[in-house]
């Protein structure tokens, strides 16, 4: 058989409502907010960044003659970095996801000689790429080399051959 609760009486009732005001009224005066309101202190010193477990980087080279930027990925940290195409000009149909741990080329295709991409990875990553078969860059290539210790993206555009008679 259940056990009967005690029957309310006006002492209980007392006796419960005290508790419950005793106990508000301290939580309540641990909530005051300060006599003089001001804005916390700022620290000292800067954080310095964690360093991160990948090092993305990319460049390429466009060649007319195949339709096709070859896109050279890098990454020279331990872990592995997801990267995505954005492709604008019609380059694929869909953005192109790719883990990328040691170095990896794609090829892209260029349609009717204009290429128009971007390409995105951790920590803010991204390089933009766009050129056509008949600007004066056509066929040239750029080269990057990120340099982490010094924050300093270093970026070489190789001679191309000229034929004779041309500058």
């Amino acid at each position: 058989m259940p056990a009967r609760a005690r029957p309310v009486t006006a002492e209980r009732v007392t006796d419960h409502n005290l508790e419950f005001r005793a106990g508000f009224e301290a939580v309540a005066e641990r909530r005051l907010p300060p006599a003089e309101r001001r804005l916390p202190r700022p620290e000292e010193r800067t954080r310095s960044d964690r360093p991160l477990p990948y090092r993305p980087d990319a460049d390429g080279t466009y060649d007319p003659a195949a339709g096709r930027f070859r896109l050279a990925l890098r990454n020279t940290g331990a872990a592995g970095a997801h990267l995505a195409l954005y492709p604008y000009a019609a380059e694929y149909a869909t953005p192109q996801h790719r883990d990328v741990r040691g170095t990896a080329d794609r090829d892209v295709p260029v349609r009717d000689g204009a290429y128009v991409f971007t390409l995105t990875g951790p920590n803010g990553f991204r390089r933009e790429f766009a050129g056509t078969a008949a600007g004066a860059a056509a066929g040239s290539s750029v080269r990057t080399h990120l340099d982490a210790r010094e924050r300093n993206v270093r970026s070489r555009t190789p001679q191309r051959a000229t034929t004779a008679g041309t500058p």
